[in-house]
């Protein structure tokens, strides 16, 4: 039992340290074994970065399963070619799917209409709901996002 007291106390104030939080503020649901926190914003950090701190932890407390959520940070652009993501672009989907899926906020696209359906429905077979912009009638060749915030509007969910 002390160990185990042990265990979460580490948890809860190496979740709040790299979170920006105070340890009142990590969840953890001993039990279950699970632990969930809201990180702040900070200096340097980017998605990537929270992403990689949350693998470290979950690796490090592999009977765990450790949610970070990161803040509404920028997020990538998809680069899309002749119909398809192109290669490059497949780490960056995979970055918007792990932040959106801890966040509660929604996604909105901007890009060409077909574009947004191509990267709109990779997205949703990841259970990501997706929103998009009024569509662009000339391709860039990208898929950008951003986050909407309560109160945004927009047009109906994808």
């Amino acid at each position: 039992q002390q160990a185990v007291e042990s265990q979460v106390a580490r948890l809860r104030e190496t979740l709040a340290l790299i979170a920006g939080v105070t340890a009142e503020e990590v969840i953890i649901d001993a039990p279950k074994r699970r632990a969930v926190v809201i990180a702040k914003s900070l200096p340097g950090a980017s998605l990537q970065t929270y992403k990689i701190l949350e693998q470290r932890m979950a690796g490090q407390m592999e009977d765990w399963a450790v949610n970070i959520q990161p803040p509404p940070l920028d997020l990538p652009s998809i680069t899309v070619s002749d119909g398809m993501v192109a290669a490059d672009a497949t780490g960056r989907l995979d970055l918007i799917s792990w932040a959106a899926m801890r966040s509660p906020l929604i996604l909105r696209m901007s890009g060409t209409e077909n574009d947004m359906d191509l990267v709109g429905g990779l997205l949703a077979r990841e259970n990501v709901l997706t929103v998009k912009g009024d569509p662009v009638a000339e391709s860039s060749g990208e898929v950008s996002f951003n986050w909407m915030l309560p109160g945004d509007g927009g047009p109906d969910a994808e």
